[in-house]
């Protein structure tokens, strides 16, 4: 529970973002919470800022700030977050928080991707549409290879198919 109280003295202390950008465009997808991430790219180094609506989300996005925020594309790309592990984070966290927790990083990483691919040289604050068509390729990516491994589950064992299915919804006769 000492964690959890890190975590809200950890959010009280975030920088308020501009309510501008508390909009569906940077609302992060995958948190129960509502998360806004904004991205502010230089040319050089991404600089995050960030706001929720619950008090132990805003402290996970707001140590994430803290980690990755004044960093290179190819840095925040090629981080490997190991200290949520070591300090005992995820273990503490309900399934639903450690799912927003993983879909923070995830968003951090598809801006710098984004970012990234663009070059740098220029200010590129809130591309858009860059954004969006890396989002969209890697979420296509990923259902890819989700449907590849449902196709191998089910050619194998008539249980996994139904485990599979009861877990995404389906009802199956």
């Amino acid at each position: 529970m000492d964690k959890y109280n890190i975590l809200i003295d950890i959010g009280k202390v975030l920088p308020v973002i501009d309510p501008g950008f508390k909009t569906k465009d940077f609302l992060i997808e995958g948190c129960q919470s509502k998360v806004w991430l904004h991205p502010e790219y230089d040319g050089t180094i991404i600089s995050f800022r960030a706001d929720s609506d619950a008090i132990i989300t805003r402290g996970i996005v707001a140590l994430l700030i803290k980690v990755l925020s004044g960093r290179t594309p190819d840095e925040i790309i090629g981080s490997e977050l190991y200290f949520i592990d070591r300090i005992g984070l995820r273990q503490n966290l309900s399934p639903t928080r450690s799912n927003g927790l993983l879909a923070m990083v995830r968003q951090m990483k598809l801006y710098a991707m984004a970012y990234k691919a663009q070059g740098s040289g220029h200010r590129a604050q809130g591309n858009y549409q860059t954004i969006t068509i890396y989002r969209n390729t890697i979420l296509l990516s990923f259902i890819f290879c989700l449907l590849s491994y449902f196709r191998y589950l089910s050619s194998h064992s008539k249980n996994s198919l139904c485990q599979i299915t009861a877990f995404c919804g389906f009802v199956t006769k």
